[in-house]
């Protein structure tokens, strides 16, 4: 199915971003005539954790499969002088079980040029060439070339210059994926006005720093079922006005106060502030502020860091952070890895998470 809104990007943070690695695409291009395709490898996409209270804890229940698939001249002659790519959901085994006939997404298609050859730095340069392409509401079903995407995703020629004399081309098609508009901010009310405020504050938070900051509790037990708990029930913590907080730091303790009285996410993140961040979002049940620490926490992979978050990916069994890492490593496969980085992987992974990598290598570097 074809959606040509384009030229346009979605404000929110993708949760999940596969990158579709194609070399000589003049080749692709010269063998493949209209209305002729190619596919990715299938890949997997982890739900955010959101979704867990609809598809349970069970890991193989907790992702879904997707491919790319390009028309080089156009899938039909009216776009013969455009790339065609469109993105198709496969049914996993867990919907075909359960009757699951449909699934729904908002994602990016974006374009990228780059060298396919060489070391680190050399091995792929991106340089986008169009604005992101959105469909923001894709229902997919599962019947056979049923898909989402843009007929006119970009004109070949400005690809292969030259009528495709020129040297060889290669490129890069990412896919974005993004939660669905949050439910939570839809008729809720936020109270920024009042946040760090002492006005009818009754509650107040003393950190291990001794730093202290004042609240309302009617606020906090509304955004988080641990704070409902502890005000409603029989806690200590329900009778006390000044509470202490342990092992937190107060800024960590700060941003999600912040949320809960604005709906806002404070941007300004680095690696343990997003780890800290998650793990307190996880004990204060707060999906949203996990979530969203989980996608800072991907956006800042790099070759520097992978072995940090992969141990926190495994540690909590977020498979988001874990597939992150896994195709920022595939993605710079050539130039990162060797016998010391492969004994450490398979130290970190087990059997099944090593496939998965593997997989992802061969995607990208096919």
């Amino acid at each position: 199915m074809d959606d040509e809104k384009s030229g346009s990007s979605l404000k929110q943070q993708a949760y999940f971003t596969y990158s579709w690695k194609i070399c000589n695409l003049k080749e692709q291009a010269k063998n493949l005539n209209t209305g002729k395709c190619f596919y990715s490898p299938d890949f997997w996409v982890p739900f955010h954790r959101g979704d867990i209270k609809y598809f349970g804890e069970d890991k193989s229940t907790r992702k879904n499969c997707w491919r790319l698939k390009m028309f080089p001249n156009g899938d039909n002659k009216d776009r013969e002088s455009y790339m065609s790519t469109f993105l198709e959901a496969v049914q996993t085994t867990y919907e075909k079980s359960n009757n699951i006939s449909i699934r729904h997404q908002r994602f990016a298609l974006i374009l990228k040029t780059g060298n396919c050859s060489g070391g680190l730095k050399d091995k792929f340069t991106p340089s986008t060439l169009t604005n992101y392409h959105v469909i923001k509401n894709a229902s997919f079903s599962y019947k056979k070339g049923h898909d989402w995407g843009f007929g006119k995703f970009y004109p070949l020629n400005k690809i292969l210059i030259d009528n495709g004399k020129s040297s060889e081309v290669n490129i890069i098609v990412d896919v974005q994926f993004f939660l669905d508009e949050d439910i939570e901010t839809t008729n809720v009310c936020y109270y920024e006005e009042y946040f760090s405020n002492e006005k009818f504050s009754d509650v107040e938070f003393i950190l291990d720093s001794g730093d202290r900051i004042k609240a309302h509790r009617i606020i906090l037990s509304s955004k988080s079922p641990y704070f409902k708990a502890m005000f409603e029930g029989e806690w200590i913590e329900s009778k006390l006005q000044v509470i202490p907080i342990k092992n937190v730091e107060f800024d960590t303790f700060r941003r999600i106060l912040y949320h809960f009285y604005s709906g806002k996410f404070k941007e300004e993140i680095d690696l343990k502030q997003a780890i800290d961040l998650f793990k307190l979002a996880v004990m204060l049940d707060v999906i949203s502020l996990q979530n969203f620490a989980l996608r800072k926490l991907v956006d800042m992979i790099n070759l520097e860091n992978w072995e940090e978050v992969l141990d926190f990916g495994l540690e909590t069994d977020e498979l988001v952070v874990i597939t992150g890492v896994f195709n920022m490593l595939a993605c710079n496969w050539e130039g990162v890895v060797n016998q010391e980085i492969l004994t450490e992987l398979e130290k970190r992974c087990d059997s099944k998470y090593w496939v998965d990598l593997m997989e992802m290598v061969k995607a990208v570097n096919w």
